[in-house]
């Protein structure tokens, strides 16, 4: 629910394009749809076969609201 501490924390990586899937859920959890489809767009082209509950399944996690979470924010987003 730290949507704004997450993104500066992404800001600060080295390279933030890595955490693009995350920015755009960030972004649309905050209600920013336009930037939200920036991120989705550019992760996109990269990966266009993206399946969220496919990839979801692979992120361990130990809490499922987490999960459910992040998949809420990846939908939003338009993935």
């Amino acid at each position: 629910g730290e949507f704004e501490a997450s993104l500066d924390y992404i800001g600060q990586m080295a390279d933030p394009h890595l955490a693009d899937r995350l920015s755009a859920a960030n972004w649309a959890m905050l209600g920013h749809q336009d930037k939200a489809r920036i991120f989705v767009r550019r992760f996109r082209e990269g990966n266009p076969d993206f399946d969220v509950d496919k990839w979801l399944s692979a992120v361990p996690s130990k809490e499922q609201w987490h999960k459910d979470l992040y998949r809420e924010g990846l939908k939003k987003a338009g993935f």
